[in-house]
């Protein structure tokens, strides 16, 4: 899934479970998470993270024993998932 049109397949394939028909954007997690401090934070769930635009954001924010628990239904984007937070430190709380 290298592009937009690919996720928008996936998601209308899928779409009375999607809930969106395009991926966010780094500018849209950048802004969202912008005033959010998680460095207290002890564990955070994230429900429909898709491709994990705002869960790569997110896993910058959190320390190392924050508990991130992402729910992903949809197979195609959670093999997304999981290859775009791979690089992250803290990308093995990611999942349940």
């Amino acid at each position: 899934m290298s592009n937009n049109f690919n996720f928008f397949k996936a998601a209308l394939k899928n779409y009375k479970t999607s809930g969106t028909l395009v991926p966010s954007s780094k500018f849209l997690a950048n802004r969202m998470l912008a005033q959010v401090d998680l460095s207290k934070a002890k564990v955070i769930v994230e429900l429909g993270p898709g491709n994990g635009a705002i869960t790569k954001k997110i896993l910058e924010k959190i320390t190392p024993s924050t508990t991130l628990i992402c729910f992903e239904i949809n197979t195609v984007f959670l093999k997304e998932l999981e290859k775009n937070t791979a690089q992250s430190a803290n990308s093995e709380k990611c999942f349940s």
